[in-house]
């Protein structure tokens, strides 16, 4: 059976199990705003597909972040499946770290490395009832798409085999999303279940107005112009 591995002030990890059962604690949630800015907008459901448009000075944004809708706080890690790459990049932050891919393929976030038979790399800790944006971005250079899949998991300790110096953690998995960044191609976003019912304004930079005066503004997950 193989395990993920810390040490007790959890800065190393090895290999791991995941459990059959699906975690509820985590939520993919959408977004306004971007990293600290972020607030949330929406409720994605578990296995949806989204199309992401906006752009920002770092690509075309994919307005997802990650909620911890738990008690307690969760240590946890995202898989991204990197599926279709018309052109350009696809760039993934998560913690302290950020990385970009030309290719297609499977990568996590905070980064594992497989060697032999052992992974090694770290959790992201998202406080209770907390979200935390996932960064994720198609860096284009032309008309196309980037389709990617997220995956959510989170760490729970295996105390049968842990001790004070060093922990031993199964990963469990929780919701998933699958983005499509779409670049000259119309948005048809879907499978979002929005919170904003009660009609609220939000600048460009994710705060709540309470009375927007003339500018553009989001509502309802969209960009509107107030004159």
């Amino acid at each position: 059976m193989k395990r993920f591995y810390t040490l007790a002030l959890g800065l190393m990890m090895g290999a791991t199990t995941l459990f059959a059962q699906k975690t509820t604690d985590l939520q993919f949630v959408t977004i306004t705003g971007e990293g600290d800015e972020a607030v949330e907008t929406g409720t994605i459901k578990d296995g949806a597909v989204i199309d992401a448009t906006e752009e920002t000075f770092q690509g075309i944004a994919s307005g997802v972040a990650l909620k911890n809708v738990s008690g307690s706080d969760q240590k946890i890690v995202v898989k991204s499946e990197v599926l279709e790459l018309d052109n350009g990049a696809f760039s993934f932050c998560m913690g302290t770290t950020c990385s970009s891919w030309k290719e297609l393929g499977t990568y996590y976030k905070p980064t594992l490395q497989k060697e032999n038979d052992d992974i090694t790399g770290g959790f992201t800790v998202i406080e209770s009832k907390k979200l935390k944006d996932i960064e994720a971005h198609w860096v284009t250079n032309g008309k196309g798409k980037c389709v990617v899949k997220f995956t959510a998991y989170k760490g729970v300790v295996d105390e049968e085999i842990s001790d004070s110096e060093w922990q031993a953690y199964y990963l469990v998995e929780g919701p998933s999303v699958t983005v499509n960044f779409l670049n000259g191609v119309p948005s048809s976003i879907s499978n979002i279940e929005n919170k904003d019912v009660d009609n609220n304004y939000y600048d460009l930079a994710g705060r709540k107005v309470a009375k927007p005066t003339k500018g553009i503004y989001v509502k309802n997950n969209k960009k509107v112009v107030v004159k």
